[in-house]
């Protein structure tokens, strides 16, 4: 605790100063999720700043997700929640000139076809049984679009995790609605769902027989598939209006 002992020189925004402080103590485990940071009263005495500095560093910490304040309680280390990472891309794609569905192609197409082929090579049985059961999923509800849809996501976020790196689940996650919105408009266009199956258990296929040359094959195929659905949605919702 020596280095978050020492007192923080006179400088502007100085409350900026200290949540970088704290910020760097809870990610090099100084702090655990659940721990419980020192009082405000403690944090002015050790840095050596007014109450309403700390009190604005945790405002700057509660907003990235490291921290809550609980009534009573004071302020508790958590895990950041990529729900927040999510809200902020929707925002900045609302804002972005452009086709933003072909940009979120080229974002999965960069980071899927990778991920397919590391979870061919990296997985393990209790990986391949959640992929199993997904892709079984998607089979069993082709006319039920909100669980065929929830089934096709988490096939994605599955091969993530069986890829074992942890980045790239953290990476697809603030995606996840986007993916989740644009997966909705497979069913507006004829087969595309029983072509998405298809792909799915192409997919399943490598990653059982752990082929990653084949598996990153597969991808890009489905995700060719993938934007081919994207534009011929966007052609029958302009028809339909």
């Amino acid at each position: 605790m020596e280095t978050l002992m020492t007192r923080i020189e006179p400088q502007k925004r100085r409350y900026e100063l200290v949540a970088e402080r704290l910020q760097e103590f809870i990610v090099a485990s100084h702090y655990h999720e659940g721990d419980l940071l020192p009082t405000e009263r403690k944090l002015t005495e050790m840095l050596g700043v007014s109450r309403t500095v700390v009190r604005e560093s945790f405002k700057i910490l509660t907003q990235k997700g490291l921290l809550e304040i609980r009534p009573g309680k004071g302020a508790v280390v958590t895990r950041p929640n990529t729900e927040v990472i999510a809200s902020m891309i929707e925002l900045q794609l609302s804002f972005t000139k452009g086709d933003s569905q072909r940009k979120l192609v080229e974002v999965r197409r960069t980071l899927e076809t990778e991920i397919a082929a590391l979870a061919a090579a990296r997985r393990n049985k209790a990986d391949l049984q959640l992929l199993e059961k997904t892709v079984a999923t998607m089979e069993a509800n082709r006319e039920n679009q909100a669980v065929c849809n929830q089934a096709d996501l988490d096939f994605h976020l599955g091969l993530a995790q069986a890829s074992h790196n942890e980045l790239y689940g953290i990476l697809l996650a603030p995606i996840r609605d986007l993916l989740y919105q644009a997966m909705e408009r497979v069913f507006e266009v004829k087969n595309a769902t029983n072509e998405a199956i298809d792909h799915h258990q192409r997919i399943l296929a490598c990653v059982q027989a752990g082929d990653a040359n084949q598996a990153r094959h597969e991808m890009n195929a489905h995700l060719d598939q993938f934007e081919r659905v994207l534009k011929a949605s966007l052609k029958l919702r302009k028809f339909q209006a």
